[in-house]
């Protein structure tokens, strides 16, 4: 009878145990994915006519911090290099699901129909770096 009982409290101890450690997990996949850092563009629009070339970008912070230092760059071939072209943000900090707009003239030549990159970069408080880049094709205005 005593070793009946034994064995019930070691099972019910063992299932304790066994029960905690799988808590352990779910809880610590759950922080993970709760400090989300990601920063999404949702819109991108170039614009040419005659006598210049426009710009403007939609940006949203999707993750699940704030990301502060926010800054869009167009990237654009001249000769052998390439012109980063900052696009002003109406914010330089984002909490999560608020997004901004920027826009800008571009002084240097782009093709009618070309495609070219922006690059987002952003920075979490703990000084890592989120990078979100999309494509920009020059339509005419």
């Amino acid at each position: 009878m005593v070793s009946r009982a034994i064995s019930e409290l070691i099972f019910i101890a063992i299932t304790a145990a066994a029960a905690l450690f799988v808590l352990q997990i779910f809880q610590s996949g759950a922080f993970v994915q709760s400090i989300m850092k990601q920063i999404m563009v949702e819109n991108v629009d170039m614009i040419k006519t005659e006598s210049a070339t426009y710009i403007s970008i939609s940006i949203k912070n999707s993750g699940t911090v704030e990301l502060n230092n926010l800054r869009a760059v167009l990237k654009i071939p001249v000769n052998s290099t390439i012109a980063d072209v900052d696009i002003p943000l109406a914010l330089s900090r984002l909490s999560p699901g608020q997004n901004t707009q920027g826009s800008t003239y571009i002084e240097h030549t782009v093709k009618l129909g070309s495609s070219y990159i922006v690059e987002v970069t952003a920075t979490a408080s703990d000084g890592s770096k989120t990078i979100a880049s999309s494509a920009a094709r020059a339509r005419p205005g």
